[in-house]
């Protein structure tokens, strides 16, 4: 019976160890570039849901505000007025009360004032 010859073994790898590191490094860039397109595309969903949304309240402000511009309308505020029994109409000169200013309001004001430029002038000192 023949021994085996230990001078034939071979030391060799069967993959090269760059090939291996290369090979783990395109994995972990195609891995992380998935991830990036899957947070880009859930992100530009939310966008276009979001944009929608604001096109349907932005819709619904302008059919708000028209209804309220057209109850404003003098017609139709009389309308609203009679519906409930108001009769409104403007009031007779004898009617009106004109307050006269006094000085003492004047006075309030002046005061005021003194006090918000000293207020200004401690706040730029240091």
């Amino acid at each position: 019976m023949m021994r085996k010859n230990r001078k034939h073994r071979v030391h060799g790898r069967i993959v090269s160890v760059h090939a291996v590191g290369l090979s783990v490094l395109v994995v972990f860039v195609l891995v992380g570039y998935l991830a990036m397109d899957n947070r880009c595309g859930a992100r530009g969903q939310l966008i276009k849901d979001l944009e929608r949304r604001y096109a349907s309240l932005e819709n619904e402000r302008i059919r708000e505000e028209a209804k309220w511009n057209a109850m404003k309308t003098p017609d139709a505020m009389n309308q609203h007025l009679l519906r409930h029994g108001l009769s409104m109409t403007y009031a007779r000169p004898d009617q009106i009360i004109r307050m006269p200013r006094s000085d003492s309001a004047v006075a309030l004001v002046a005061e005021y004032q003194e006090r918000e430029r000293s207020a200004r002038v401690s706040r730029r000192t240091p």
